[in-house]
């Protein structure tokens, strides 16, 4: 690493450096990871930043908690950077889902069609993972050399609930219940921060070609259930099967449920 100067620094401080395109540097995460569950709710009335997320907004890039949601907003110009970031244990081996409810309410990515607005990275303890870029009529992943890969046409301006697992080299994204969207894992590590990041989330605009408005209701880790396992009743031998569920309600309050134009 020639010329590189290795140095641990706090979350915020690395994702305002990747935002502000700060070069020169390998960056390593330092702390502790945080616990599943609830991560954010907006339902709370404050921002991801007061609920321990590493926020980076700088004006006039903008954020507004309103409706039980934080409105994020870089439409000013496309040279906006803005977003959260939050440390969390991800093991794909064992599968691990991320539950997130958003609103995409304004996007454009005019400066380059391989970009996002509005986007959402999600890497596991092995810097593996997936980066999704939103359009108000598209959803699709970033290939490792960032450009557009696998693409589903969905309307993402409603209020919507999103689940995004990552199981054994692959991932998954369902929308409303609905699957939406598949492929391969990628290890986009040769890229540097933050993608050389172990148990990393990103949600926000990570991107100097797009902008976006969104609203971000709430995101959280679902947990499985029990493995299966046997129960005799009355000399029967019963298989109860494991579901995924949620442990809490992600849904917004129905003040949330309107548009937040």
């Amino acid at each position: 690493m020639k010329n590189e100067t290795v140095r641990a620094i706090d979350a915020a401080t690395l994702v305002r450096h990747w935002l502000t395109g700060a070069s020169g540097a390998t960056w390593l995460l330092c702390g502790a990871l945080a616990t599943a569950g609830p991560i954010y709710q907006g339902a709370l009335g404050t921002s991801p930043g007061a609920q321990g997320w590493t926020a980076v907004v700088p004006p006039p890039a903008s954020e507004t908690v309103a409706a039980g949601a934080v409105t994020l907003d870089t439409t000013v110009a496309n040279a906006l950077q803005a977003g959260y970031a939050y440390r969390l244990p991800v093991d794909s081996g064992a599968g691990f889902t991320l539950s997130f409810t958003t609103q995409l309410l304004a996007e454009s990515h005019t400066g380059n069609a391989n970009r996002a607005g509005f986007s959402v990275i999600l890497l596991d303890d092995a810097h593996q993972g997936i980066e999704l870029g939103f359009w108000t009529d598209q959803v699709w992943a970033q290939a490792v050399g960032f450009t557009k890969a696998e693409t589903a046409t969905f309307n993402t301006t409603a209020m919507t609930d999103y689940l995004l697992r990552l199981d054994s080299g692959n991932y998954a994204l369902w929308a409303n219940g609905a699957a939406l969207l598949s492929g391969a894992m990628r290890d986009y590590s040769a890229s540097g921060p933050v993608y050389n990041l172990r148990n990393f989330l990103f949600l926000g605009d990570d991107t100097t070609s797009a902008l976006a408005r969104v609203g971000i209701a709430a995101v959280g880790v679902v947990v499985p259930e029990p493995p299966a396992w046997a129960l005799l009743l009355g000399g029967v031998l019963l298989l109860v099967r494991p579901t995924w569920t949620a442990r809490w309600s992600f849904r917004p309050t129905a003040s949330a449920e309107r548009r937040m134009r």
